[in-house]
């Protein structure tokens, strides 16, 4: 059973891979074709919210679709709605409806995704749930870097982008289809309470709400704040890289640490390093290797906090608990993501110097605050 369920493990990973492939491709292809067809920034920056409101809609009804059928055929439902939108983007190339084509796409992965983050939560006992949904994440991750990648082979003309996605996400859906020892359907019905989310499950919404804030800030606003402050256009280029290397690497390794000692004492110091990094970045601008190593470690500890955020709801709740807070969970990050860019953006607009320092302080003191509050989500120690 044990070989069985491994096999799931990584069957699930090899599918996640595909679809945050098609993603990262996705995301460059949409924008340099809007762009092609005169669509302004704002019509853009509208376009790029769509994913994240396809599945903040579609969220919601999740764990009552889990109640009624197979966990496989949800998923593999789902990802017709971005293998047809894929196609449709060729067929049809207007800026109009290309909003709802990518609210098809976005939205079709992203619940899936959702679905499939159930899953491996589910699937995984907590001795190595820590180092299962940090290896999600470092999958995740390498798989929209490599897709972004992808384009420059690919272009963004004809019919060898929209195919090559399609063929990601086909593959995705047959590997859904394919995985073996899924888990089975809930057995009680899902109920909405405002206790789930304001009591033991608030600490993990919190660093949800406080990644998909923050997302924004390492991929778009502090390459033009080094560039602002005279870092030039070599270090604000490798500024996101540097983040997203961190991301790749770190959430495993806490993950291991935390199946050690608990993830309570793991995610604090992730929260610390979240709190003091954004604090100490400028004044290290001036030594550019510097500046990109504490750029990883910031990009670490917040891919950190999103695994293990996301594992301790796993350690916590069971059954349709589990599947409302997971739900609560991509909630919670989808609006901090739709959001994020706004407010952050703003922010750096009324200061230049300090607005996004201020903005990084303040949802990780959020984050550590809400982990002081709620201590009931933690498992305890040597349970």
């Amino acid at each position: 059973m044990g070989v069985r369920q491994d096999v799931s493990f990584f069957s699930v990973l090899l599918i996640v891979f595909f679809l945050s492939t098609a993603q990262g491709l996705s995301y460059v292809f949409i924008d340099l074709f809007l762009n092609d067809m005169g669509v302004s920034p704002a019509g853009i920056g509208l376009n790029a919210a769509m994913p994240a409101l396809g599945w903040l809609a579609a969220g919601p009804f999740l764990p009552f679709l889990q109640r009624r059928f197979d966990l496989p055929k949800i998923v593999a439902v789902l990802l017709t709605l971005p293998l047809a939108a894929a196609v449709a983007f060729r067929l049809v190339p207007d800026a109009d409806v290309w909003l709802f084509l990518r609210l098809a796409f976005g939205g079709g992965i992203g619940a899936a995704l959702r679905l499939i983050e159930y899953w491996l939560n589910a699937g995984s006992a907590d001795a190595h749930r820590g180092r299962r949904l940090g290896l999600y994440s470092a999958v995740y991750c390498s798989g929209a870097a490599l897709g972004a990648a992808v384009l420059p082979v690919t272009g963004y003309q004809g019919w060898a982008p929209v195919l090559t996605i399609a063929g990601l996400v086909a593959a995705g859906l047959a590997g859904v289809l394919a995985v073996p020892a899924p888990p089975s359907r809930l057995q009680h019905q899902p109920r909405w309470s405002l206790s789930l989310a304001a009591g033991p499950a608030f600490p993990a919404l919190a660093g949800a709400l406080a990644c998909g804030l923050l997302e924004s800030i390492p991929y778009t606003l502090m390459p033009v704040q080094v560039l602002r402050a005279g870092g030039g256009e070599t270090l604000a280029a490798w500024t996101a890289t540097a983040f997203l290397l961190g991301v790749l690497a770190f959430p495993v390794l806490a993950g291991m640490l935390a199946d050690r000692i608990g993830e309570r004492p793991v995610l604090a110091l992730c929260g610390a390093v979240m709190l003091v990094l954004p604090v100490v970045l400028p004044s290290s601008l001036p030594q550019p290797a510097l500046f990109l190593a504490l750029m990883a470690v910031w990009g670490g500890a917040g891919g950190s906090v999103y695994a293990l955020a996301l594992a301790v709801i796993g350690t916590r709740f069971r059954d349709a608990e589990l599947s409302a807070s997971n739900t609560l969970f991509g909630v919670a990050n989808g609006a901090g993501a739709l959001a994020g860019p706004i407010i952050n953006g703003t922010l750096m607009g009324i200061s230049p110097a300090h607005g996004l320092t201020a903005a990084s302080v303040f949802l990780s003191l959020l984050f550590l605050g809400a982990m002081v509050t709620a201590p009931l989500l933690w498992r305890t120690e040597n349970a």
